[in-house]
């Protein structure tokens, strides 16, 4: 939670920022609200000490004329560990478990001024189109 509390991509989500929420929204996920929850790609990376470092959270979706594309629902890092490839290695494994599985695909949403937008630039991720969301 901590993580996203300095990402501009919860402007419109501030109640995601609350732990409780983002628990029902974890709940959600892993009861395939979203798409099917894909737990082989999805990933947990946590210190000697039992502290959760970073993860990725997929799920299986139907789109752009594919039955099955995972979507990077979510990837969150710890912010005493940004910047030090935490994130780059955890998408790096989820996206090779998902090449060995034959997937051709992978998509994700992101704002423009995500600091992760490098990131999944770098990780072979190319822009397909802009999306809006309307608050009011």
């Amino acid at each position: 939670t901590l993580a996203h509390r300095v990402s501009d991509d919860y402007q419109g989500y501030k109640g995601l920022i609350n732990p409780e929420k983002r628990l029902l929204l974890d709940q959600d996920v892993r009861s395939n609200v979203y798409g099917q929850f894909n737990s082989a790609a999805s990933l947990a990376l946590i210190d000697d000490s039992g502290v959760l470092i970073g993860f990725t959270c997929f799920v299986d979706v139907e789109m752009w004329g594919e039955k099955r594309v995972p979507w990077l629902f979510d990837i969150c890092v710890h912010p005493d560990y940004h910047s030090l490839g935490y994130g780059k290695g955890l998408l790096n494994l989820s996206l090779n478990i998902l090449k060995k599985e034959g997937l051709k695909y992978s998509g994700l949403a992101v704002t423009n001024n995500n600091p992760a937008l490098g990131l999944y630039q770098n990780m072979g991720y190319t822009f397909v189109e802009n999306f809006y969301e309307y608050f009011f």
